[in-house]
């Protein structure tokens, strides 16, 4: 069973190539064994003597063969190239035309960005992952695929798709998801030393999952304000109500940061559990020293299992 609507498109690509290959291998040495036979040497036949149309040094032989056998090969080798043409074309012209963003379901167009060496995963909601891209099955998921470094050329084990990842420019590619289950994503082109360990994972899961993951509860900050000059403690709180086999209790750290004047005691801490299942927070204390606004951002990792790795977006903290 294909996994996505990438693999069905070049499996039929490859399947006319390979079928009319062998109808044109079929018939030459079809034709190949019937001429050897007909025409092998016999010295007790009459035929076997030299024809007279045969060219002899000085002698400029006769016009020999038939327009229509002319005719009937040319137009035979045109009928394989259109039929090969029209198939590659089709299938190019299908791989180049993406779904518009606004025609894919909610978290399904993602922006892809290869470092040396991994990949980053930002959807629009803010949910960042260096690891796992999860989509959603049965539905068209547009990527657009681009590079923060170097080159390189973003590929999925199995869906028979990849694309260049190049600095300044943003190449979209698309595929319709089959089956569920995990595959490998690869850089295909020689990026640095790390190339090889550059890999990820594209999670692909139920449409109710997928839709309960992106939209569960990511992370809250209190007190969502605090006052210039004025140590405060800020407690992240990240809670994870995705369902059944995703809802794991966090795991990881979280960054603070603010473009306002100021100072942490420490801008990371390690999420410690909570006693309410699928909670974890931790707590810095900020003394601001100017008005503007902070941040808070999570990189949890839930259990050991990579695929259900995930990072979130900023939770605003108003510095007033």
């Amino acid at each position: 069973m294909a996994v996505s609507s990438t693999q069905v498109q070049f499996d039929s690509l490859f399947g006319l190539f390979t079928y009319l290959a062998i109808v044109v291998s079929i018939i030459v040495f079809s034709l190949l064994i019937y001429f050897i036979i007909k025409y092998r040497d016999r010295p007790s036949s009459p035929s076997s003597r030299q024809p007279d149309d045969t060219p002899i040094l000085g002698r400029i032989p006769p016009s020999r063969g038939h327009a229509r056998t002319m005719v009937l090969t040319v137009s035979l080798s045109t009928i394989i190239l259109v039929a090969l043409i029209i198939g590659s074309f089709g299938a190019i012209d299908n791989i180049l035309s993406p779904p518009a963003p606004s025609q894919v379901c909610a978290g399904c167009s993602v922006l892809v960005t290869g470092h040396q060496f991994y990949w980053n995963f930002a959807y629009p909601n803010g949910h960042s992952d260096n690891l796992v891209l999860r989509v959603p099955l049965g539905n068209s998921i547009r990527l657009n695929v681009t590079s923060a470094d170097v080159f390189h050329d973003f590929g999925i084990i199995g869906l028979d798709i990849k694309t260049d990842a190049i600095p300044g420019r943003t190449n979209v590619m698309w595929f319709t998801t089959y089956q569920q289950g995990n595959f490998t994503i690869q850089c295909f082109e020689l990026c640095g030393t790390g190339h090889a360990t550059m890999k990820g994972i594209l999670n692909v899961v139920n449409q109710t999952t997928f839709q309960q993951w992106y939209t569960h509860t990511r992370i809250t900050c209190s007190p969502s304000s605090v006052a210039v000059n004025q140590t405060s403690q800020c407690t992240a709180v990240v809670s994870d109500t995705s369902p059944s086999g995703m809802g794991l209790t966090p795991k990881g750290n979280v960054t603070f940061s603010t473009p306002a004047l100021g100072y942490f005691n420490t801008r990371t801490c390690t999420l410690i559990a909570d006693t309410s299942k699928g909670t974890a927070s931790c707590s810095v204390l900020y003394t601001p020293t100017a008005a503007g606004t902070g941040s808070a951002r999570i990189t949890a990792v839930y259990g050991g299992d990579p695929t259900q790795s995930d990072s979130s977006g900023n939770t605003a903290i108003l510095i007033a």
